[in-house]
């Protein structure tokens, strides 16, 4: 299965291609200039591609056309933002035809505000996250009075944390 890996420079750097070479996995650098990662986006040739965040935002409509079928996200917080225009692109990538499996990899799921975590399991199912994150932030948080760090309410608690967990496991299709 072709295999798109998303990541930050550094993570693609060492983390996949390094490793990759150590472990005996080819895993292909997609950081350059736009000629080259194209080049190399759409050579099928390649099982793992790694690419940036930053270049992954620039090249998602290109990406949707290059014939992967598997997404990983590594260091899947930087996709907490609901208005970001990389959460923005990763939805829109994952969701696209064509891509059967996607994975997020991250130790900081939520690493600001617990309703961060919206983001991260829509990209893996959209049935579990709900149609919107309003609904979803009015189902599993309480308020606080700062605003800003809203209470994850009892009843959703043990719900939530499957919920992402499963979906971290098993992809429904779409």
């Amino acid at each position: 299965m072709r295999t798109l890996v998303v990541g930050t420079k550094l993570i693609v750097e060492t983390a996949w291609v390094a490793d990759g070479e150590k472990f005996g996995v080819p895993v292909t650098s997609a950081l350059g200039t736009k000629a080259k990662r194209r080049r190399i986006l759409e050579d099928r040739s390649h099982a793992i591609t790694a690419i940036n965040y930053e270049s992954f935002r620039i090249e998602a409509e290109f990406i949707k056309g290059c014939g992967f079928e598997r997404i990983v996200f590594d260091e899947s917080s930087k996709l907490k933002g609901l208005k970001s225009k990389v959460t923005k692109a990763a939805t829109e990538v994952a969701w696209s035809p064509g891509i059967k499996e996607v994975y997020l990899l991250t130790g900081t799921p939520c690493p600001n505000c617990p309703t961060e975590v919206w983001t991260q399991v829509n990209l893996l199912n959209q049935d579990i996250a709900g149609p919107s994150y309003y609904k979803f932030a009015a189902w599993f948080f309480r308020p606080t009075q700062d605003h800003h760090h809203p209470e994850l309410l009892a009843y959703g608690s043990p719900f939530l944390y499957h919920a992402a967990f499963l979906a971290q496991l098993y992809r429904c299709p779409h």
